[in-house]
């Protein structure tokens, strides 16, 4: 494993830390009908997180009541560390996930400075969001051969495979 992903292992709780690194399967769905189940393959070392399978708070300096303000705890599902890129992952259906790629987005920047900090690094990967929304407002282009990234550096995937290499151009 190289360097920078030893030192985000350090440095990032275990509770987070997906043990069936394979498979992307949507959290928030309790069932097993229709939900989300894609394949992660890459040539890439690469470290899987998900931050809403932590049981605690996870931001415990936030509101935690019964109604915090809208959006404030958004997380997406996942989140992958390779040594360049860092791929922020919600698996959707139907809603629109900007604000929680967003939201991840600026948790990633954070975790990302306070573990070049600490470790004494300069990891300055590229951060991008891909979702599988279909979602009329969510439209990054998804043309095979052409950056597949909008303005927001999000993609689309809706495929049973996702090929983290395509994404890494």
């Amino acid at each position: 494993m190289s360097n920078n992903l030893v030192k985000i292992q350090e440095c990032i709780t275990a509770d987070a830390l997906v043990k069936d690194d394979k498979y992307l399967v949507e959290p928030a769905n309790k069932t097993k009908q229709n939900r989300t189940n894609i394949k992660l393959s890459t040539n890439s070392q690469y470290l899987l997180y998900s931050f809403e399978q932590i049981k605690k708070p996870l931001f415990p300096f936030f509101n935690n009541s019964n109604n915090p303000p809208t959006g404030l705890n958004a997380i997406a599902d996942y989140v992958v560390f390779t040594d360049k890129h860092v791929f922020v992952i919600e698996l959707k259906g139907n809603k629109n996930p900007e604000s929680q790629l967003w939201a991840t987005k600026q948790l990633v920047k954070y975790l990302i400075n306070s573990i070049n900090r600490v470790s004494k690094i300069n990891y300055e990967p590229e951060i991008r969001g891909l979702s599988n929304s279909t979602h009329p407002k969510f439209r990054p282009s998804t043309n095979v051969g052409k950056n597949p990234y909008d303005s927001h550096e999000n993609a689309k995937i809706n495929q049973e495979e996702l090929i983290l290499d395509y994404y890494m151009q």
